[in-house]
């Protein structure tokens, strides 16, 4: 998890929340940016993001 902050702050994204689900994955969402990162065991198993609102430039990530 601690690349994917790193890798936001980079981008001026540095407000972030993480929470615990009772089931063991965890969520990383960065409000501001639409996007949210589940991990399993330390392992990235999903992205759930957004469409920009009006004023928000497009956020491309790398491969």
């Amino acid at each position: 998890m601690v690349v994917f902050i790193d890798l936001f702050k980079s981008q001026n994204y540095t407000l972030y929340e993480t929470e615990v689900h009772e089931w063991g994955e965890k969520r990383l969402s960065f409000d501001d940016a639409n996007i949210d990162f589940y991990f399993e065991r330390d392992k990235l198993t999903s992205i759930n993001y957004g469409k920009p609102l009006n004023d928000q430039p497009i956020l491309i990530l790398p491969n």
